[in-house]
């Protein structure tokens, strides 16, 4: 006797079961994903106290920081290196500004520096190299603003395309360059400037910032420069940031590695 063939599912109750398996399954996966976003939360919020507190140990932060989010809300963040230059700018812009008058000075502002560009007669004779008496204690505020830092300063000494007056003087390198040694020996000897972060420069007639077609033109060329440069500290950051770059994707609480296995050098 012939067996009778199973009855086949109608095509209604395979879908209704299919569904069901994948509601189930979408809701599993929604709690899961829950606890592990609370996780997340947690591990994060320890995340950030461990790491405050370890700026907080080593200074890097004023005052330190807490554990505490509300004892740590009141301090200001880290600053950067331009942050360092520019306030040193406005400190020399006040002490500068008044002294001299706005048509001697300077202020320029680049990526990584500042230059205070003053005209030749706020402290030097004319083609003389010598500072005036009268400014020293003017060029030992600025040097004092500069002492409280460590990043590099360079003093940059220009002339015109005029030959010295003085017969003393052999030319406008020695000009500019024994101009440019004497405030970097001022800032040394007077006011205690640690001298390897000073270098000076005589640069002639060879960088004017105006064509040298007339009196007023010249006088704007012979000036001495301070540079405070922070080009060196802005590179190691760079470099810093791109030697910590995360190698691993965190997301919920999972670390994924973006760039594949590391292989030994």
């Amino acid at each position: 006797m012939a067996r009778k063939p199973p009855e086949e599912r109608p095509e209604w109750e395979i879908s209704n079961v299919a569904l069901l398996l994948f509601t189930s399954l979408m809701i599993i996966l929604l709690a899961f994903f829950i606890m592990l976003s609370s996780m997340a939360v947690v591990d994060e919020q320890r995340k950030i106290e461990a790491w405050g507190s370890l700026l907080g140990a080593f200074g890097i932060l004023p005052g330190g920081l807490g554990t505490d989010l509300e004892e740590r809300s009141h301090i200001a963040p880290p600053t950067t290196p331009m942050d360092v230059v520019q306030a040193e700018m406005e400190q020399i812009r006040e002490v500068l500004s008044a002294r001299i008058t706005e048509k001697q000075i300077r202020f320029l502002s680049g990526r990584t520096r500042r230059i205070i560009s003053l005209n030749e007669a706020v402290l030097f004779p004319p083609d003389g190299v010598e500072i005036l008496p009268e400014m020293k204690p003017l060029l030992a505020e600025i040097g004092n603003i500069l002492k409280n830092s460590d990043h590099p300063v360079t003093i940059e000494g220009h002339t015109d395309d005029q030959p010295p007056q003085d017969a003393s003087l052999k030319d406008n390198w020695h000009v500019s360059g024994t101009r440019a040694l004497n405030i970097m020996r001022f800032f040394v000897e007077e006011v205690g400037l640690v001298p390897e972060r000073l270098s000076a420069f005589g640069y002639a007639d060879t960088r004017p910032v105006a064509p040298n077609n007339s009196p007023r033109n010249r006088a704007r060329n012979r000036r001495i420069d301070l540079i405070l440069d922070q080009s060196h500290k802005m590179e190691l950051l760079r470099a810093e940031e791109r030697q910590n770059r995360p190698r691993y994707f965190d997301f919920r609480g999972f670390s994924f590695r973006l760039f594949g296995e590391e292989k030994a050098p």
